[in-house]
């Protein structure tokens, strides 16, 4: 089984007037991107791998900071200041191994850091310090899933090995009741109803589960990819639930319609050779009543992040603008300043002629008339 290549995450966020996405590369760098400006807002090189990271988001769902969990156990928190980033704390060491997956809950400013068979629980205050609070028993498997449910009162955890989906109730912690699956869990994400949860089952793909998820529950809806897999892919659920987007074979993002379990969008992000691991969906307040996608992989030493515009008006498969680099920016203004111009001198020089050559054709008609009348004189 293969772990993250060297694009591990992506997050999009909405902040204040404009849509961010910050992609979290393997050899330690944070970078975050304005996607419609087409500019880096913050570039941060951690000493650490990086393995998982999430936005720091108000009740409201404007953005405070993020955090990014690096390998060596530690996470760093970074908050805004104004119109930059500052660093505010960073856990020196508290977890024994590479912090897999991270959850956030903005009603009662709490952290979740999943790591080393266990999930902390930590407490941010408004100055960005954590303190832990309380954690689960430690368990002989990876929590490959962390979020919170129940507005932030309880926790919902999924464990790789085991195949086992844990429900604790929090202050003080307590489980509620667990769940052995049929499969594993390579990644989970609650859909965007909040009446189901998301599993990348790591052998066929995509299963749909109600929630809660008791004993005895089966799938009420899968999404095969047709092909045996073995290689962790990260889900997200958008449009309140109506599609579920995920990675896949074949160098491309697989886009689902969660209702009739059809795959109704394969785009294309990498080389056909590439497995797609990290995705991500957001709704951006700042684009109307559309839904961004994006995806990322590296392949011959060279990160590519793809990211798309879908209108809730129009079809989910189809990509309405995908979002370029400096030269598409280049290229479409050289277009709209200089070869729009020059094509509209060439329509006005036609236009010119054409008017040119009528007339003389009308003259040479007059004067052959005119030869015509004097002869017959």
């Amino acid at each position: 089984m293969s772990h993250f290549s060297e694009l591990s995450e992506l997050n999009i966020c909405s902040i204040e007037c404009s849509t961010n996405i910050r992609g979290i590369v393997h050899d330690g760098c944070a970078i975050l991107w304005d996607i419609f400006g087409g500019r880096t807002e913050l570039r941060v090189q951690l000493p650490q791998a990086v393995s998982a990271a999430t936005w720091l988001t108000g009740q409201d769902g404007t953005s405070l900071g993020f955090v990014a969990g690096c390998k060596n156990g530690k996470f760093y928190i970074y908050g805004r200041k104004g119109n930059g980033w500052d660093e505010f704390y960073q856990v020196p060491g508290s977890e024994q191994g590479i912090i897999e997956e991270l959850a956030w809950d903005p009603t009662h400013r709490r952290l979740a850091v999943a790591s080393a068979g266990q999930v902390k629980v930590f407490r941010v205050d408004l100055s960005n310090n954590a303190t832990l609070e309380e954690w689960t028993p430690s368990r002989p498997a990876t929590p490959r899933f962390v979020s919170f449910v129940n507005k932030g009162k309880d926790l919902l955890v999924g464990y790789l090995q085991t195949q086992e989906l844990c429900y604790y109730r929090l202050a003080p912690m307590t489980l509620q009741w667990s769940n052995i699956l049929p499969t594993r869990i390579g990644h989970a994400v609650l859909a965007g109803d909040d009446r189901h949860l998301i599993i990348y089952n790591l052998a066929t793909g995509v299963d749909l589960y109600e929630l809660p998820v008791l004993p005895g529950s089966s799938p009420s809806q899968s999404f095969p990819f047709g092909a045996s897999l073995h290689t962790i892919s990260l889900v997200a659920s958008a449009k309140q639930g109506e599609i579920i987007v995920c990675g896949g074979p074949g160098g491309r993002m697989n886009v689902f319609n969660q209702t009739t379990g059809q795959r109704i969008a394969t785009l294309p992000v990498g080389p056909s050779s590439e497995f797609i691991q990290v995705v991500a969906v957001q709704k951006a307040r700042t684009i109307g009543s559309r839904t961004v996608l994006a995806a990322g992989c590296k392949s011959d030493k060279q990160i590519t992040v793809k990211v798309w515009e879908c209108s809730e008006k129009t079809a989910v498969g189809v990509t309405v603008r995908v979002k370029g680099g400096k030269w598409t920016r280049f290229f479409l203004l050289f277009g709209l300043f200089f070869l729009v111009p020059f094509l509209a001198f060439i329509l006005f020089l036609v236009l010119v002629t054409g008017v040119t050559l009528y007339r003389v054709v009308r003259q040479t008609e007059a004067e052959r008339l005119l030869e015509l009348i004097v002869s017959g004189l």
